[in-house]
């Protein structure tokens, strides 16, 4: 039985990732053991809110190696995401994959050129998804084995809100059974309310994956807000790559 141990850097968004990571690999089989331990595996969920964070992430990742130079030492969150090196590569690959095909990135677009048959692969949110293949049953959707975002919509009422009871009102409406099943059979993402979630699922978009998106791949990331100046350097490449 392989050994696996795990350490968390930053938010409750980390940790919440990580426990999701553990649960899966105990249902797999791995032995789960302390990260002072020798291991076969290290994961470590890393963070770069402050340059203390993103140092402390370094060291963590040496130490796994020094403990057992044999061991796989896993490193994901914030910090993989900020590595210059390998955004660099990823524009680099999106710039080349033109010599082959003929991307398009505006999203009405992708959704009606994928719902009409002239382009055959597409990179969409599952809503998105379970929208098109409902309309073109030819397609199906996939999510990649290296792990996808994990996201989700939520309500919230500010501190300063002069009208909680209204606010309070409004999400109770929202969240009842009628308007879940509208809002959910409207914008194809899958509804955290039970009644709505089982109707669609049985209903409109039976059979459809994308609207039942996977959960269990611990490579999945939770979607989380870059910091400034890496938002700014994914912006300035995204903007050349469509601009080939």
């Amino acid at each position: 039985m392989k050994s696996v141990a795990l350490h968390n850097l930053g938010c409750k968004v980390n940790s919440y990732e990580l426990d999701v990571m553990q649960q899966y690999l105990q249902n797999e089989g791995y032995k789960i053991v302390n990260f002072n331990q020798k291991a076969d595996i290290y994961i470590i969920n890393t963070c770069t809110v402050t340059n203390i964070a993103d140092r402390k992430s370094r060291q963590m990742l040496h130490r796994a190696k020094k403990q057992n130079p044999d061991a796989i030492v896993v490193a994901v969150g914030c910090y993989v995401q900020t590595n210059e090196a390998e955004i660099e590569e990823a524009y680099q690959w999106l710039i080349d994959q033109r010599d082959t095909m003929d991307p398009i990135y505006a999203g009405d677009d992708v959704i009606d050129n994928m719902i009409s048959g002239n382009k055959a692969l597409a990179v969409v949110y599952s809503g998105d998804a379970s929208y098109i293949i409902s309309e073109n049953p030819n397609l199906d959707y996939f999510t990649p084995e290296q792990g996808t975002n994990r996201w989700y919509d939520a309500m919230v009422i500010t501190k300063d809100c002069s009208e909680v009871q209204l606010a309070h009102e409004f999400i109770d409406f929202m969240i009842s059974d009628k308007s879940a099943l509208s809002n959910t059979e409207e914008v194809g993402y899958t509804s955290t309310v039970k009644s709505a979630f089982e109707t669609m699922k049985e209903g409109d978009y039976a059979g459809i994956s994308s609207y039942i998106p996977d959960t269990t791949n611990p490579n999945n990331e939770i979607f989380a807000y870059q910091q400034p100046k890496i938002k700014q350097k994914f912006a300035e490449l995204w903007t050349k790559v469509k601009a080939k």
